[in-house]
Order: structure tokens, then sequence, then C-alpha cells
């Protein structure tokens, strides 16, 4: 158990070296569920408070440490990441925006503010697979985003990249796959909580990009469905 705890944090000192945005907030999310589900299996809600409780303590010291070793990166994640957020769709207006906003939030949701344009003038059957990339880049063009048409930023959103290619059709067919962990959790007596964040992880990580569209993704995707699917401990 101690051995188990020990490479936890190493695990996730790890992340913190790795320092990405998505990354760590999967991370957070997947331990607070694994934690809240597994302890109040074993022990009881006042004994699981409790470990919740100095688990807080204990990642809130090793960020601290983080953060006074490395002062970026409580930079990063306040003003650096939130810069701008007034210029969504007017990224023009912002001096060098290859700089100062290349990887910035307000770029994505400018980025997701035209698809989403894009996919509701391809409605209902969105503009096919081959004609996607092309017709968010004209729409860059046509609405003098030339920021945005200069680099050809792709949706970086899985929803919204089956929106534009397939319409309606698409968007459910995308939420049915990336929903589809949390449905078969239901089922499942064991490895319950592995699977819900597996769920949680693809779903956090088709909002900020597109997996599908990828041959890792795929067969990333593809390998645990197949291997969660598989387990036969199913409620009789």
């Amino acid at each position: 158990m101690f051995f188990n705890i020990i490479l936890f944090f190493l695990s996730f000192c790890l992340v913190l070296i790795v320092n990405t945005r998505v990354t760590l907030l999967a991370v957070i999310i997947c331990v607070v569920i694994i934690l809240v589900r597994e302890l109040i299996s074993i022990f009881s809600l006042k004994k699981t408070m409790i470990g919740l409780f100095a688990g807080l303590m204990i990642t809130t010291t090793i960020i601290g440490g983080f953060v006074k070793l490395n002062p970026y990166m409580y930079e990063k994640y306040s003003s650096v990441t939130f810069i701008h957020m007034d210029k969504v769709g007017k990224l023009d207006e912002i001096k060098n925006p290859e700089i100062v906003v290349f990887n910035a939030l307000v770029t994505r949701v400018s980025i997701w503010k035209a698809s989403v344009e894009v996919a509701k003038e391809n409605l209902p059957f969105g503009t096919g697979a081959e004609m996607g990339k092309k017709e968010l880049f004209d729409y860059y063009k046509k609405t003098n985003q030339h920021f945005l048409a200069k680099y050809e930023f792709p949706v970086h959103n899985q929803f919204l990249d089956f929106s534009i290619k397939f319409g309606v059709i698409g968007f459910i067919v995308c939420c049915i796959y990336i929903f589809f962990p949390f449905y078969k959790s239901i089922d499942l007596l064991n490895f319950k909580s592995l699977f819900i964040c597996f769920g949680t992880l693809f779903f956090i990580s088709n909002l900020t990009d597109d997996f599908l569209i990828r041959f890792d993704g795929i067969v990333f995707s593809g390998l645990f469905y197949s291997l969660f699917s598989s387990i036969s401990t199913f409620k009789k």
C-alpha cells in the first residue's frame, strides 16, 4: 500500500514536469473519481473524507513546491492561458499574435467559434470528409481572420470536426462513440472506475483535439474499448 502511494506521487510529479494543461486537468479528475469510488467501497465515509483531505494537502504541497521552483507555471495557468479573451474572433487586433496568443485559450475559442459557424452553414449533412478543412480555412479568409488563415489551424475539437464533415449524423455518432465507456461501465462489476476514468480522459482529450481523425487516436481508443468490453464480469 505504501509503495503504491509513493509510486502515485512520483507519477504525479512527472505530470507536473510535463506541465500540459489538459493532462493535468484529466489526471486530477481521474484521481478524484478513483479515490472517491474505491475508498468509499472499502472504508466509511468519515475515513474516506480524512484520506481525501490528507491527499489534498500532500498534493497541494507538491504543486506549491513545483510552482516555487518554476514560477512560470503559475503564470502559465493564470495570465498566459486566459490572456486577451476579449479578442475572440478578432486575433488580428493583437500585436504579434504568433508570439502572444499562438497557444493561448483565446486562439482555440476563436477556432471553435469559426467551426460552429461552418457547421451551421452546412447543416444537416455537412461538407463531406474531404472538404471539411477547406471550408474552415475558407471561412477564416472570408471573415478576415488572417492569423488563423495563415497558419491554417484545424478544428481541435472532435465533436465540431465531425459536425462540419458529416453534419447532424456525424455529431450523434461522435457522441455515441466517445460516451460509450460511461454506458458500458454501468454493466461492469470490476474495473468500473478505470473505464469511467478512461472515458473521462478520452472525452476531455477530444474536447481540445480531434483524435478520431488520427491513426493513433483510433487505435488507442479501439484497443481499450475492446479490452474493457471483453471483461466477462457483468451483472447477473
